[in-house]
């Protein structure tokens, strides 16, 4: 069974559109245009703290928390084994966890001669890269015009829990407003909405690389919607494999939202599918 979409008409603009996208030279910049912005972004209170630090202080070059704290646990146990016990059990363990990605900046460290949060900074920002293409990819499997592209784009830096909204106001009125509490929906804003991307300043690498995966992995699901080719569905299966090993949330979200998407379509639309659907 194939499923095709509805044929549209095309504007001037859409039609530029596809033309100026399906250049090499211009995918290439664009991604890493995106990718090196958004990196920046979210990681402005890093930079800053490396261009000027306190008298008799250096940069650490992260962003300090629990989850941090135990990559760089892990990071320094990769340095000289392949597995490593669970450093945070109130017992010993064997040696028996891997995080690959973890295992690579480690090693990554030893190569270049530098410290692991240096190197952790460096892995992340080409991680960014690869989540610049994987939206890229989505945006071309889901959208067929510049106006979907771009509503896409604004949905997903909307998607916020409602209670961010606040967190503007609250640093502005310095808890000075009975009804706006001081830094009122920040752990909202950095946790709770962060994909480690678009909203990224939680400086969660492995957070980052599942967010990558995931669409990924849902773009290769609308690839074989759209084509009924297996080929596509394999790649979402092992891009989905890869994210558990490295990351094991996002492939709850794959497998029962791809699942959903599959036997949805199957079922309920066996002709076109008139518009993109999204997953």
């Amino acid at each position: 069974m194939t499923i095709t979409f509805e044929k549209k008409t095309t504007n001037d603009l859409s039609s530029l559109y596809s033309k100026y996208f399906s250049l090499p030279v211009v995918k290439a910049i664009t991604i890493l245009i995106l990718g090196s912005i958004l990196f920046l972004y979210n990681n402005l209170a890093i930079i800053s703290g490396w261009l000027d630090p306190p008298p008799d202080h250096r940069s650490m070059m992260i962003v300090r928390g629990q989850d941090t704290a135990s990559y760089l646990t892990w990071m320094g146990g990769f340095k000289t084994q392949f597995l490593i016990p669970n450093y945070h059990a109130p017992w010993q363990t064997e040696n028996a966890y891997l995080n690959p990605l973890l295992f690579i900046v480690s090693r990554f460290s030893t190569l270049i001669g530098k410290n692991l949060e240096s190197s952790l900074f460096l892995i992340h920002f080409f991680i960014y890269l690869i989540t610049a293409i994987s939206i890229y990819f989505g945006l071309k499997t889901f959208t067929q015009t510049a106006q979907q592209a771009w509503a896409s784009i604004l949905v997903i830096f909307l998607s916020v829990p409602i209670t961010t909204w606040l967190v503007l106001p609250s640093l502005i009125s310095a808890g000075r407003i009975p009804w706006i509490p001081w830094m009122s929906g920040i752990g909202d804003f950095v946790f709770f909405s962060s994909d480690g991307f678009f909203h990224g300043i939680s400086g969660s690498i492995l957070v980052t690389f599942g967010t990558a995966t995931m669409i990924l992995s849902f773009s290769f699901i609308g690839r074989y919607l759209q084509t009924d080719r297996a080929r596509y569905l394999l790649a979402a299966f092992l891009v989905g494999i890869i994210s558990a090993f490295m990351h094991p949330f996002e492939i709850v979200v794959i497998v029962i939202a791809g699942s959903l998407a599959i036997l949805g379509i199957r079922k309920f639309d066996r002709g076109r599918v008139l518009v993109p659907f999204a997953v």
